[in-house]
């Protein structure tokens, strides 16, 4: 009878090791992550934690792992978010955009020195005799 309890246990080993890494993700990288911290933490000199601990130091550094992903994907969303803010400032800069302003800056300076010319011209008719 103890024969068959050992083997029932076994079999509820078993089973709760097959339900736990069958909820690791499919994605290659998590996986292997994963089987990686298995590995870990199943080596020769920490065979005497038990199953609750070591579970839980998986849930811990599987959870740690996705946090600092999170934080570095959060990272890397920022930077191409202004990235392409800056690409939109400066798509204002294509060819056709860069000589529209330089147009507009070639009349500002051109009115500029109309009006500087006009500006002199009124100033030397005021000290001019009449």
């Amino acid at each position: 009878m103890k024969i068959l309890i050992t083997q029932n246990e076994e079999k509820q080993r078993l089973a709760k090791v097959g339900l736990k890494l069958m909820s690791i993700p499919s994605s290659e990288e998590v996986s292997e992550r994963c089987f990686s911290i298995i590995k870990r933490l199943l080596r020769d000199d920490r065979k005497g934690l038990g199953e609750a601990s070591q579970f839980a130091e998986l849930l811990i550094q599987t959870q740690l792992t996705q946090q600092k992903q999170n934080r570095a994907k959060l990272i890397k969303n920022q930077r191409n978010e202004n990235l392409m803010k800056q690409k939109s400032e400066s798509s204002h800069s294509s060819p056709i955009a860069s000589t529209i302003k330089k147009a507009i800056t070639k009349l500002q300076s051109q009115r500029t020195v109309k009006q500087q010319n006009k500006n002199d011209t009124q100033a030397t008719k005021k000290d001019k005799p009449t």
